[in-house]
């Protein structure tokens, strides 16, 4: 669930990988939601798909976050070392 600036797309690894707190018109709305995630674990999966997708599937942003992630730490890190971090 993630709450902030309203350009967090374009940083995410994947589309339909955050709940944002901004779709939702009210508190109430986004706790039925999320009431109806923890009752349904096959579409609450579906937020973690691109952890188990491969590197070529991810958004073009998080690759390049990725890249300078191993390139600042002179590449002695792997790029999933760079997704724990990021």
């Amino acid at each position: 669930v993630y709450m902030g600036a309203d350009n967090v797309d374009s940083f995410l690894p994947a589309p339909h990988s955050i709940i944002k707190v901004s779709n939702f018109s009210s508190p109430t709305q986004l706790a039925d939601y999320l009431l109806y995630l923890s009752a349904h674990d096959e579409i609450y999966r579906k937020y973690f798909w691109w952890k188990s997708s491969g590197f070529d599937k991810l958004s073009i942003n998080w690759k390049k976050q990725m890249q300078e992630c191993a390139y600042w730490l002179d590449d002695k890190v792997s790029i999933n070392y760079c997704v724990v971090l990021i």
